[in-house]
């Protein structure tokens, strides 16, 4: 399944030939081709238990 990535906040860090420091960077981490042509999701938590 293609994904497109036109819209989506990910492609500024996986398409065109300016981001390939990213691709390199996402490729040495594991991911492969397929992989990255997918939406990447990040995931984020401001959650302390050790602050008052």
């Amino acid at each position: 399944m293609a994904f497109d990535k036109s819209k989506l906040p990910s492609r500024h860090t996986t398409v065109g030939p300016a981001k390939a420091p990213n691709r390199a960077f996402l490729y040495a981490m594991g991911l492969d081709d397929a992989a990255i042509a997918k939406p990447l999701v990040g995931v984020a938590t401001t959650w302390n238990e050790a602050a008052p």
